[in-house]
């Protein structure tokens, strides 16, 4: 099929069914399920490009229960799976959001499929594909993931594809189902090879740099989104902000979109859908939101200023969860063939033999093979001093086995970049840190004593799946433990970072914004994603966490809007 090009915003849009803000995972699930139902749709993106911050993502989608799940081998059921999520959760978490997840990810996943035209698969029942809190009952490894696998832009036009975001995750290069399921990420690098993207050159399957006809990842979600939204006649329009509300005696009754310096109505007869992500790029709302915490990295796209949530709170909407984010991990660097990156999450690097992490004292104080998300929390807590800068420390043995660091910009001289430091000793590489020598040395020799011994007394590190999988198999007695021992020695400055904040508008379980006055729906307005409380706080279930409860609010959001009799 091929699609009328992409036509600017004009004053002949003046109103729809549904007007949905925001074209990420949860804006784009909603206006599909929507239109799939019957009614007209009309999606209004902030910026230039489609696909927001899922565009640039890894694409995975937390569905637990999917139908691909069994394909795995994964036998689950809807009482471990929310045996897990109560357990993972803070304490105020929304019981009936968490049942209304529980319940209706794999809906979700089957509609798209059977109605919209979509396809995903499960991750592997092996490798490092365990839930993220592997140690909890009610836990999987693997088939709760789902990913949209390789996915063509043919259909598309190429005038829609240049409006779709890209990133570096975009280029269908390798599949990442085989790096997940075999651990290639503890796997040697090629002899003579440099670090950086060792693993790639293992699995490498197609093109590189900008695709032009194969995408994966979170590129390739959005591509299927998309494809589904054009074809059931949904109008999509970039380069549009939406500030206000249009509220009409209690009732949200469209909005006010600024184009090419000109504000206007448009109005939605069912509903307004705010997916307007996180606020992230809002200096004000993140002081306000989440003080004392670091936030030097993210992958959010620049366009995520709380729009949203502003807007909603001015119609009088409560809100909930805020104050997390979805952390990581991070180190920052300068890479002269790609100005606009700037760092890089720390995963791997973190769980396997050879490695440590001190804090601003020289101290251990975390398992640095924890998941990305709980790690973080350990490194500033309210009332306790901070532990930034942390410290990555490994040594020779970790680099020359492992590769580590493999996706930072090495300099192709083989010399030390300037955003790692080194040294033939720990005494002389504390001095390159402004860490106290003797400290250093002393907390390196008691965590060498132990790794030796495969244990990890003060922090379990190597006692979960999670830490075991992401660790080196064939590395004994611990897969995830080994004594920093051999000059020379590296250190890597790790700071907080995260893909987006998360926690917003408060929700009710259909994904309606609740007020604050009556704790009631406000009428016409609803809300999914980081705009809004959907994702639980203190919890990051699993791979694809982020765009699970995004896309089922959005699937229970596009049900309710939708008018056809034959969306039941």
């Amino acid at each position: 099929m091929a699609f009328e090009p992409p036509v600017p915003f004009s004053d002949e849009v003046t109103d729809a069914d549904v007007v949905v803000v925001g074209s990420g995972g949860a804006g784009l699930t909603a206006a599909l399920v929507a239109a799939v139902g019957g009614a007209s749709v009309v999606v209004l993106e902030k910026a230039d490009q489609l696909g927001g911050t899922t565009a640039l993502s890894g694409g995975g989608v937390w569905a637990p229960l999917n139908p691909h799940e069994a394909e795995q081998g994964v036998p689950d059921s809807v009482e471990d799976v929310v045996a897990y999520l109560r357990a993972i959760s803070d304490d105020d978490a929304d019981d009936r959001l968490l049942l209304a997840y529980a319940h209706n990810a794999r809906a979700m996943v089957e509609y798209l499929e059977t109605r919209a035209g979509l396809s995903f698969r499960a991750y592997p029942g092996r490798g490092t594909t365990w839930d993220y809190r592997s140690e909890v009952a009610g836990a999987r490894q693997g088939g709760r993931g789902i990913d949209s696998g390789p996915v063509s832009l043919e259909p598309l036009g190429q005038a829609w594809v240049d409006l779709i975001r890209m990133g570096p995750q975009s280029a269908w290069v390798f599949d990442k189902f085989v790096y997940y399921a075999d651990s290639l990420h503890a796997r040697t690098p090629a002899a003579g090879g440099r670090p950086k993207m060792a693993a790639q050159d293992i699995v490498v399957r197609g093109p590189s740099g900008r695709p032009t006809e194969v995408v994966a990842n979170g590129t390739a979600l959005v591509t299927q989104l998309l494809r589904g939204c054009l074809e059931r006649g949904v109008r999509v329009f970039t380069g549009v902000r939406v500030r206000d509300l249009v509220v009409t005696d209690g009732r949200v009754t469209g909005v006010r979109a600024e184009y090419g310096g000109e504000s206007r109505p448009v109005s939605a007869r069912r509903g307004v859908v705010l997916a307007t992500g996180g606020f992230t790029h809002n200096p004000e709302l993140v002081a306000a939101h989440l003080p004392g915490r670091t936030i030097d990295y993210t992958c959010d796209v620049t366009s995520n200023e709380g729009d949203g949530l502003t807007m909603g709170v001015a119609a009088g909407a409560a809100t909930a969860g805020i104050g997390d984010a979805w952390w990581i991990p991070a180190f920052l660097f300068t890479d002269p063939n790609n100005p606009a990156s700037t760092g890089s999450m720390i995963r791997e690097d973190r769980c396997l033999p050879h490695t440590m992490m001190v804090n601003r004292q020289g101290v251990r104080f975390v398992n640095e093979a924890m998941n990305y998300y709980d790690i973080v929390k350990s490194f500033e807590r309210p009332g306790e001093e901070s532990n930034l800068p942390a410290w990555l420390i490994f040594d020779s043995q970790a680099l020359a086995r492992y590769g580590v660091l493999r996706n930072a910009p090495w300099p192709a001289d083989g010399s030390t970049p300037d955003w790692l430091r080194a040294a033939e000793t720990l005494s002389a590489l504390a001095g390159e840190c402004g860490l106290d020598p003797e400290v250093l040395e002393r907390t390196v020799a008691e965590f060498n004593e132990h790794a030796d011994a495969g244990v990890d007394p003060l922090f379990h590190r190597g006692e979960s799946p999670w830490d075991l999988t992401w660790g080196d198999a064939d590395h004994l007695p611990n897969p995830s433990l080994g004594p920093v021992e051999k000059g020379p020695f590296y250190a890597l400055e790790v700071t907080g970072g995260a893909f987006s904040t998360k926690g917003g508008l408060r929700l009710d379980d259909h994904g309606r914004v609740l007020g604050e006055a009556t704790g009631a729906p406000i009428p016409g307005l609803y809300a999914a994603g980081n705009v809004s409380n959907c994702a639980l706080p203190g919890a990051y279930p699993g791979v694809g966490a982020t765009l699970g409860p995004a896309m089922t609010f959005g699937y229970l959001i596009g049900r309710e809007l939708g008018t056809d009799d034959d969306n039941d």
